[in-house]
């Protein structure tokens, strides 16, 4: 990993989702992270197409 973005918490909000973007773009460049992340991304989408069903 090349390295930790920092945040101090005075950012706004745009501020905070770049550097989140950032920080996920460091940590993505190890393949166990990126596929950790595609894991989330889909329990995301599934718990989402639940919630939609659940409203029906």
């Amino acid at each position: 990993m090349n390295g930790f973005v920092y945040f101090h918490g005075d950012e706004t909000e745009k501020e905070f989702l770049q550097k989140c973007l950032n920080q996920w773009d460091t940590l993505s460049e190890n393949d166990a992270m990126f596929k950790l992340g595609a894991l989330f991304s889909e329990i995301r989408h599934r718990v989402a197409e639940l919630e939609a069903n659940d409203d029906r």
